[in-house]
């Protein structure tokens, strides 16, 4: 085993490779484990199938499966522009749309603001391509595309009101909520063939599952799911009023605002044993947006402003972790995970809350 301690002012991790301990867990083959900040300081050993760990962490706590943790205390506030939607990471900055400023605001991770940049009308959605910021204009009819110094590379044509947005790794889908189609972008703002393709309905939130695209249909109250070829190869039923969505690595959730449920879905279209799962006392009042951290899934109840984080794994799959919800801004509305710590977007409050 290792004896670890994180130094909170340095942000590292240091290890005594000759120091044991037999109270500290011992990690199994394949399991996942995620990286928190909860404390000040944590003293732990790690032990993963008989090996020592790589060290350094770059974290101050290790989350174990089946396991809960309280946030901390002091969950760090920023302002942003008006009514801020949504939030990506670029791998060193957080990006935040501004709808009601028609900007983006770029953050480092210790929440100083690098760069205010104008986009099209209403920008909502935001998604990173692995080397260029993608934000939807709603009311533009627009996609805007930076590079990471924020320059504007260019601006593209989508459907009628998009909104939500995500990569497969290759093209970017952009689903137009008014219109009732996608658009499917290459990487230098053409679309392929076909698009935009007509899904009905009015398309809201996206996300990969690694083989498939998976879209939510506000007013059908369903998700259907696309192959890479924007053929659809399933359409399940949601609660109502579905919108944003998440994949945690094995299931795909589903945030229902009427309902004001979670409905987590097996990648064969199935739900699991007890989905959906309450998120607060009712409907939500508006968008559910949910984003996932590494071991749990956390998803917004813009009514009651805060956030509830569930559990994905095990038998307490679907179940809300210990000391939560979690109190954040007026009205939260977008949600981000920069590998270290969850950007809350509060809409009404023009700020991020940072856990």
């Amino acid at each position: 085993p290792v004896n670890g301690t994180w130094d909170n002012t340095a942000h590292a991790w240091t290890f005594d490779y000759s120091a044991t301990a037999p109270t500290a867990p011992t990690a199994a083959v394949g399991l996942r484990y995620s990286l928190i900040s909860n404390a000040a300081a944590i003293t732990g050993n790690l032990t993963i199938g008989g090996s020592v760990a790589s060290a350094p962490w770059p974290g101050p706590a290790l989350l174990w499966p089946g396991t809960s943790y309280t946030p901390s205390p002091s969950p760090v506030t920023h302002s942003t522009g008006t009514y801020p939607m949504a939030a990506a990471y670029d791998g060193s900055h957080m990006w935040v749309s501004n709808f009601g400023s028609n900007t983006v605001s770029v953050f480092t991770l210790d929440g100083a603001l690098t760069g205010t940049y104008g986009t099209g009308s209403h920008p909502w959605g935001v998604a990173f391509d692995g080397t260029h910021m993608w934000v939807t204009n709603l009311s533009s009819d627009t996609v805007s595309v930076f590079d990471l110094n924020g320059t504007p590379t260019g601006t593209y044509a989508a459907g009628d009101g998009p909104t939500g947005i995500a990569f497969d790794g290759s093209h970017m889908w952009v689903a137009n909520q008014n219109d009732g189609s996608i658009s499917v972008f290459n990487p230098d703002g053409t679309q392929i063939i076909g698009s935009p393709f007509t899904t009905g309905g009015a398309p809201m939130g996206l996300a990969f599952d690694g083989s498939h695209m998976w879209i939510t249909d506000l007013v059908t109250d369903t998700v259907t799911v696309f192959d890479l070829d924007v053929q659809a190869a399933g359409n399940y039923a949601t609660g109502s009023g579905p919108d944003g969505i998440a994949f945690d690595g094995t299931h795909m959730w589903v945030g229902n605002q009427n309902s004001g449920t979670v409905s987590v879905f097996n990648l064969d279209g199935t739900q699991v044993s007890g989905s959906p799962f309450a998120i607060g006392a009712g409907p939500q009042g508006d968008y559910v947006a949910l984003a996932f951290d590494g071991s749990n899934m956390w998803v917004t109840d813009f009514e009651r402003n805060r956030v509830a984080v569930f559990v994905t794994t095990g038998p307490g799959l679907g179940t809300q972790i210990a000391g939560g919800p979690f109190s954040t801004g007026q009205g939260p509305y977008g949600l981000a995970f920069d590998g270290a710590h969850m950007w809350v977007v509060n809409i009404n409050s023009g700020s991020v809350t940072v856990f």
